[in-house]
């Protein structure tokens, strides 16, 4: 960004000059989630889930992740896989993830039986801190 100062000499003319003060540093970094898998749902690795829960929504939560290249940034979204016939709760779907579901860390369902499967997400690639 250019600033122009102007000065009027005692002559009566005026003089001019431009100066450029330093641009700000920017950093930039990839919010990356490539080649990584949440950790355990609900504190385990492995859960026991009632196949017929009488119609009441079960709760699957993740532990807080952050994103690789960008340690300090949570990662707030996930695409959620469930298996044919479970019932989500208030459901999100995109085009972008044909049978999954977005959602954050928690995810409530009416499950029927079958293996949960779940995926970190970014809508951005990129950020800037600086």
């Amino acid at each position: 960004m250019k600033k122009t100062t102007t000065i009027k000499n005692s002559d009566g003319t005026t003089t001019t000059s431009d100066t450029y003060p330093p641009s700000p540093t920017v950093t930039v970094g990839i919010k990356s989630v490539r080649d990584r898998t949440p950790a355990s749902i609900n504190g385990t690795t492995s859960l026991s889930v009632p196949l017929c829960s009488n119609g009441q929504p079960i709760a699957f939560t993740l532990p807080q992740h952050y994103f690789a290249g960008a340690s300090s940034v949570l990662i707030t979204d996930y695409v959620w896989q469930m298996p044919t016939g479970w019932q989500v709760v208030n459901p999100t779907t995109s085009p972008d993830f044909p049978g999954g579901y977005l959602s954050g860390r928690s995810l409530s369902i009416i499950p029927t039986g079958g293996l949960v499967r779940t995926y970190q997400y970014s809508r951005r690639r990129w950020y800037n801190a600086g």
